[in-house]
């Protein structure tokens, strides 16, 4: 069942990158400037988590709502069969699956003695102790959205573009594309598996639910927001 036309697939991926991905940097940099601090030494200051914060909320509004516009029709579609069909059911047992994995493999990397938390989870912790409302929002509502549509609906949609249509394998491709965005450095690719854990039951969910976004979506938020609670809470 195709969901994302070739000419919607295109638009999703031009605001994926160019929105939510280019246009934080540019509202960082001008919001630096704009300042006057050293840019150079500002990347350590409390100033840049903040100007982080903001512009990842700025642009991860504008972002949401192109996809709204954009995805319209498969949104409203998927809604509507996530309450009549009951696939909210999906959903409910797909983040128990996804608490499972999380567990599994924290319990493997304690085994393993791999401690620590990835660059990207550091730097979204120290947003949150800052900025907790804002990047509640970012964090828990927008970027589950954006990250779904993205990476279960339209990159499942390229794969099979591309002649791929075995469901492990859709499952598996688009978990190792969304593992590797989360590791930002050399350093943070230790991590790789714990992204990696979190997007198998995801894209599991999505397959399995005939492809409603709200599945996954809902399950992605519940995630996050189990893991903001401890962070605002200690």
């Amino acid at each position: 069942m195709v969901k994302y036309s070739s000419q919607k697939i295109i638009y999703n991926v031009l605001i994926y990158i160019f929105v939510y991905l280019v246009l934080q940097i540019l509202l960082s940099t001008v919001l630096i400037v704009a300042l006057n601090l050293d840019i150079i030494t500002v990347s350590q200051s409390e100033e840049f988590v903040v100007i982080s914060s903001v512009s990842m909320l700025i642009a991860s509004l504008i972002c949401a709502t192109l996809y709204l516009f954009v995805n319209k029709e498969t949104l409203i579609n998927d809604a509507k069969s996530f309450i009549k069909d009951k696939k909210f059911l999906y959903g409910l047992v797909g983040y128990v699956v996804l608490f499972l994995f999380s567990i599994a493999i924290t319990l493997i990397y304690k085994y393993l003695d791999i401690g620590g938390n990835s660059a990207n989870q550091e730097f979204i912790e120290k947003l949150v102790a800052i900025a907790p409302l804002m990047m509640f929002v970012s964090i828990v509502i927008l970027i589950p959205f954006i990250e779904e549509i993205f990476f279960r609906g339209v990159i499942v949609e390229i794969l099979e573009k591309c002649k791929i249509s075995n469901k492990f394998l859709l499952i598996v491709l688009s978990s190792i594309l969304f593992a590797f965005v989360h590791v930002t450095d050399i350093e943070s690719f230790k991590y790789f598996f714990l992204y990696f854990a979190m997007a198998l039951p995801l894209g599991g969910a999505y397959i399995l639910s005939g492809k409603n976004i709200w599945v996954v979506v809902m399950m992605h938020m519940l995630n996050n927001a189990m893991m903001f609670l401890p962070t605002i809470l200690y």
